[in-house]
């Protein structure tokens, strides 16, 4: 049985208070005063190695773990001189989870690299895809889906997707923060 996650949000500079306060950089000591004049370039220097963290942990970790979507709205369509859907993803995806498409009994949620056995099947129609089992291609910012659908244009009933925070905020589970680094 796996537990649910709380899900919290927290702004860049509370991240970094957090961080520091972690690290040691920031004492909860209310009895002395402390000045220090570097703590400008320090915050700069956490923010760096936060975004940088936090950039690991939207393509790395686990899927529960982190801020999914369903992007399907914003979404482009276009249908491949091979039969694929080629499906244009939006800029703040960071790896795709599930993609379906009308014509599908399912939706794909393993993703091949664009130079994979699973891609060079698709060459071969007795190896193709089905819409029982439907194959995603991860080209980047586009999806090559087979099967494609026959007639009409298809369209794109679901498009859940890991997604960096429009606001630039932190978006994860609380058990993330217990792996920030402790450098």
């Amino acid at each position: 049985m796996k537990c649910e996650s709380i899900m919290v949000s927290l702004s860049e500079q509370e991240m970094v208070d957090l961080w520091k306060l972690k690290m040691g950089y920031v004492t909860p000591r209310r009895d002395c005063y402390l000045e220090r004049d570097d703590d400008v370039v320090v915050d700069e220097l956490l923010r760096q190695r936060l975004r940088e963290w936090y950039a690991t942990q939207l393509l790395t970790a686990p899927v529960h773990l982190l801020p999914v979507e369903d992007v399907s709205a914003n979404c482009m369509v276009a249908v491949e001189a091979d039969g694929a859907v080629a499906v244009t993803l939006p800029g703040c995806v960071v790896r795709p989870v599930a993609v379906q498409i009308s014509g599908w009994a399912r939706a794909a949620t393993e993703f091949h690299a664009e130079v994979s056995a699973a891609h060079l099947r698709q060459s071969v129609e007795w190896l193709r895809g089905t819409s029982q089992h439907p194959v995603a291609i991860d080209c980047g910012s586009v999806l090559r889906l087979y099967p494609g659908a026959e007639g009409l244009k298809p369209m794109v009933l679901k498009a859940q997707c890991v997604v960096r925070p429009a606001d630039g905020s932190y978006q994860l589970a609380e058990t993330l923060l217990g792996k920030l680094p402790r450098e």
